[in-house]
């Protein structure tokens, strides 16, 4: 038999699954962060579409400036945007 082996996975390769079965991180649209959806400080919902924010700051500024980073993708990584907030 082969020796037991343990396999180190760091913590920031961890990731969590929607009830879809998916990855569900996202991207702030302000600054870019890449974050657990569920960990987001905040949330908006502009033409439809559901944005994730990393901090106060960038929500405040999305919501001044939605035009300006709406297509700038604050939706999952990966493409497509995560469920809105339950």
């Amino acid at each position: 038999m082969a020796p037991n082996r343990a396999v180190n996975v760091p913590i920031a390769r961890r990731e969590h699954f929607n009830e879809g079965g998916t990855v569900a991180q996202v991207k702030d649209p302000v600054c870019g962060m890449v974050i657990d959806d569920d960990s987001a400080v905040g949330t908006s919902e502009y033409q439809g579409q559901h944005y994730y924010f990393c901090s106060s700051e960038c929500k405040i500024e999305f919501d001044e400036n939605p035009a300006d980073y709406a297509d700038a993708s604050g939706g999952a990584v990966g493409g497509g945007n995560a469920p809105g907030p339950m």
